[in-house]
């Protein structure tokens, strides 16, 4: 993390425990707190306990609520709607980015993620939160 970017607060929305674990520990490489969560229900408690300034959402997700769900959420909530969404999803079709958009994601990063561009994302929202 380069002296410019300031820790920030991740909730790691994803069902695949390996894969959760993995970012979690990349990001915290990285000087970001992260928190996991992994399904909707428990993203929304993680998120009103500790509110979030970067959410990295997994789309298709168990339970009653898929990503798009949980972006809903998150933006009709005043204490949760100015966190920066980041959809994660294994479809890079055009119509599946249009939806996560509409949704309210502010991005889409296709699985496997660019690290790179993960990185440009939230050095991004790190300059928005300053």
């Amino acid at each position: 993390m380069s002296s410019t970017q300031s820790k920030l607060e991740i909730l790691i929305i994803e069902d695949n425990r390996d894969s959760a674990e993995s970012m979690r520990l990349l990001l915290e490489l990285d000087g970001h707190q992260a928190t996991v969560a992994p399904h909707g229900r428990a993203a929304l408690a993680a998120g009103t306990k500790n509110p979030p300034d970067v959410v990295l959402c997994d789309i298709e997700l168990p339970g009653e609520m898929d990503g798009h769900d949980i972006a809903h959420a998150f933006r009709s909530d005043p204490e949760l709607s100015s966190a920066t969404l980041i959809a994660v999803s294994g479809h890079g079709e055009t119509n599946a980015q249009q939806r996560a958009l509409d949704a309210g994601f502010d991005a889409y990063l296709i699985k496997p993620v660019d690290i790179g561009e993960l990185r440009r994302l939230l050095a991004a929202s790190s300059r928005q939160a300053s």
